[in-house]
């Protein structure tokens, strides 16, 4: 299992294959990144070295997964596996995800996420380096019209490279404070 490491401030433009659209062509809407990705043939990366694998999932944190956007069903529909494991529950339905971010969506309509400087690692995961997981902490700013909430959040996430456009599955976290 090799483990990477690495500082935020080295952060490029480049990203994995779920923001490559929207960073290829600057104003696309995610669901035109969305549709991209899912065209987009499986990439290769255990050809990859650490450094660029690096930068394309930093990229990936920060330009999408953190970005506050709310997506469609179909976007979701596209990053999530058939079935994924899901903040510690029994595999959950893709239907069953797609369902629970979209409630989310309407329980804090106003978010915002800013990814922790030098809390990114990443390790590949199977022998042919095809799956990886990410861990990284982040600060959050989550509103409706009744409540805020505020504070700093642990993600794992576990990715599959080895399916066109690459895929969500597994999904995990906390919050390790609250308040600002």
């Amino acid at each position: 299992m090799l483990r990477v490491a690495i500082k935020t401030s080295t952060v490029l433009t480049c990203a994995l294959a779920f923001a490559l659209a929207v960073q290829s062509a600057p104003g696309a809407t995610a669901q035109a990144a969305s549709q991209a990705t899912q065209e987009r043939p499986a990439e290769d990366i255990a050809a990859l070295d650490d450094e660029a694998l690096a930068r394309r999932m930093v990229a990936f944190i920060g330009d999408f997964y953190l970005s506050g956007q709310n997506l469609e069903p179909e976007e979701l529909e596209a990053i999530y596996a058939p079935t994924v494991l899901y903040f510690g529950s029994r595999p959950k339905s893709r239907r069953a995800i797609v369902a629970d971010k979209l409630g989310y969506y309407r329980r804090w309509p106003d978010r915002r996420y800013n990814l922790v400087p030098d809390t990114v690692s990443i390790f590949r995961t199977d022998d042919n380096a095809q799956q990886i997981d990410i861990t990284f902490d982040y600060d959050f700013d989550v509103r409706s019209a009744r409540r805020v909430s505020r504070g700093r959040g642990s993600a794992v996430l576990t990715l599959d490279l080895g399916v066109p456009g690459g895929q969500i599955v597994r999904e995990d976290g906390k919050v390790v404070r609250r308040g600002s």
